[in-house]
Parts: C-alpha cells; sequence; structure tokens
C-alpha cells in the first residue's frame, strides 16, 4: 500500500468521522491501516487479532465502529452470509476475478453452482 493511498483512506476515513461527530484517533488509524493490508475479507473479530498484534490497546468496540464508518463513508463494504459472521473487505483491495451468486432468499454465496432455488448475480 502506497503513501498516497494510504493518506487518501485516512483523510476520507476523518472526514466520515467528521460528519458522524466522532474524532480520529490512532486507534483508529490502525483499524484502517490494518483493513487496507488484508487482501480477503475479514471479519471483525479476525481485524482484532490482527489489530492487536499492533496496537495491544485497540477494543473490539473501536473496531467495529471502525468498520461502520469505514462502510459509511465507501472505503469498505459489510457481506452478511446467512451462515456465517460479517466479513469486510476495503474497497482498495483488487476485484474478485469470477462471480458470485447469492440466494435471494437466505442470501447464501452459491457460488458457480446454479443448483440453489433462487438465485440472482
Amino acid at each position: 500500500m502506497n503513501d498516497e493511498i494510504l493518506k487518501s483512506a485516512e483523510e476520507q476515513l476523518h472526514k466520515q468521522l467528521l460528519r458522524m461527530g466522532m474524532k480520529g484517533t490512532r486507534q483508529r488509524n490502525t483499524v484502517l491501516r490494518t483493513l487496507l493490508r488484508m487482501e480477503k475479507p475479514v471479519s471483525s473479530s479476525d481485524l482484532l487479532f490482527a489489530v492487536k498484534r499492533e496496537d495491544i490497546t485497540v477494543s473490539f468496540g473501536s473496531v467495529c465502529r471502525t468498520l461502520q464508518v469505514m462502510v459509511a463513508c465507501g472505503l469498505a463494504s459489510k457481506f452478511e452470509p446467512a451462515d456465517g459472521p460479517a466479513t469486510y473487505i476495503h474497497h482498495l483491495a483488487a476485484p474478485c476475478a469470477h462471480q458470485h451468486h447469492v440466494c435471494k432468499e437466505c442470501g447464501a454465496d452459491v457460488n458457480k453452482t446454479r443448483t440453489h432455488a433462487s438465485i440472482k448475480a
């Protein structure tokens, strides 16, 4: 991750924090930087584990609130599968090279199988 992209992401996060009446903190910057290093979607608890390797003082609440802000300002997306924890991916990651099909009824990822009852691409 180059410095220019990181600085742009930090500015975007801080603008959204101000709009939401929140402050930019060292812990939130750590969460942002850690998520930006992730190449695959990650759950909030897995992200916390990675963040704590860099800063032991970051709480689970700080991770969750920062993820909410990142989703709100378009830096990240949240995916909520029917059969597991929500996962997050930043928008600076390389796009997935294949389509994911999602069941309209249950939200299950029915990747390329087309055998599930109701699928939308």
